[in-house]
């Protein structure tokens, strides 16, 4: 019941904050939404998919994904005025940067591919793909494609 109840404080918290309105009407709805999710995320976690492991090392560069967000931003705005007034077309590709994919049943190995997808992607001008088991590789298209490794993997998880 505590961990219910923390997801619906979590989800409640988010819509309020992406609503931006305490209305009743509002309110009303995003309750619902947060007990629809709670109660989505309590079932996930009842039928032991995926076990989560956290190491504290993992968060030692978690700071990376944020700063990059406002120069990637401007990155990708600049690519978009190039192509929208110099006609030419976005030069974006994909990357492949070493990173070792651990276990496939490991619940830290799991838990670091995650987190590593999830910050590669955070910033507007890469996107994580897939980690490639077989030749441990993290596959990233960037859009505009002058940022290197660091960039694909901000964590440092390969």
């Amino acid at each position: 019941m505590a961990r219910l109840s923390a997801w619906w404080i979590s989800l409640a918290a988010l819509w309020l904050a992406l609503d931006d309105t305490v209305a009743l009407p509002e309110l009303i709805t995003g309750a619902v939404a947060a007990a629809l999710g709670a109660i989505a995320a309590e079932v996930v976690h009842s039928q032991n998919l995926v076990r989560v492991r956290v190491r504290r090392r993992w968060f030692t560069h978690a700071w990376r994904p944020l700063v990059r967000l406002f120069p990637d931003t401007a990155r990708v705005l600049a690519v978009l005025l190039r192509q929208l007034v110099l006609r030419r077309p976005p030069r974006g590709e994909f990357r492949a940067v070493p990173f070792r994919y651990g276990y496939e049943s490991g619940a830290y190995d799991t838990t670091r591919r995650a987190l590593a997808k999830g910050a590669g992607s955070f910033a507007p001008n890469a996107y994580v793909v897939g980690v490639d088991a077989e030749r441990e590789l993290l596959l990233v298209h960037q859009l505009d494609p002058r940022g290197g490794a660091l960039e694909a993997d901000p964590l440092e998880h390969g």
